[in-house]
């Protein structure tokens, strides 16, 4: 996020009610517990009340110090967070460790977006190096995936099209054939044809 025209890394704090979908965002210079607890109470009045019931939470540090292994859903809890909670009234859920994870390579499954799901470690590590935005992160992932598209989707056509061999512009010999111009010739792409051909002479 640009401030003031200086480029800022900045967190944002997202609080979603699963039923009505109604979601409260604020962004924040940090990650500590303060704005953690700050973006809370924002939500709370935000939507007028508490949940009656649990909150789901990531296993985040603001929140739990240690994952109990083992049965249930065990949790050494930030003390500071505990009265927090006191304070409130409400309870807190937390997902089994790396249920993100698996989450999202399990949507991809469904949505058959292999590339994504392939690609989603590499390109979460750069989105960390280049500060990327929330939506820049998207847009990478989501160009990602329309390009390999493209380009399996231009294999099958070729293959599809039963050339005895691939032929490429790149290695047409312009100088053994002088009535061709090369300025003439718009390369087409991955050398697709429309219907079965010999190889051009």
């Amino acid at each position: 996020m640009d401030l003031d025209g200086v480029r800022t890394r900045c967190y944002m704090f997202a609080f979603r009610l699963s039923s009505s979908g109604k979601s409260v965002h604020r962004v924040y210079l940090t990650c500590a517990q303060e704005a953690f607890l700050e973006g809370h109470i924002e939500a709370f009045n935000a939507i007028g009340g508490v949940p009656t019931k649990h909150i789901r939470y990531d296993n985040l540090t603001s929140a739990v110090s240690k994952v109990v292994y083992g049965a249930g859903r065990q949790r050494v809890e930030n003390e500071r967070w505990v009265l927090f909670k006191s304070h409130f009234g409400f309870d807190a859920f937390y997902c089994e460790p790396g249920t993100a994870v698996a989450a999202v390579d399990q949507a991809c499954r469904r949505l058959r977006l292999p590339t994504i799901r392939a690609v989603l470690d590499e390109a979460l590590s750069v989105a960390g190096k280049e500060q990327l935005s929330y939506q820049g992160f998207l847009a990478e992932l989501l160009l990602a995936e329309c390009d390999d598209r493209d380009r399996r989707s231009s294999v099958r056509r070729v293959k599809s099209a039963g050339f005895p061999r691939d032929k490429w512009l790149g290695d047409f010999d312009f100088e053994a054939n002088t009535n061709i111009n090369p300025a003439t010739i718009t390369p087409s792409p991955a050398g697709i044809g429309s219907a079965k051909a010999s190889p051009c002479a």
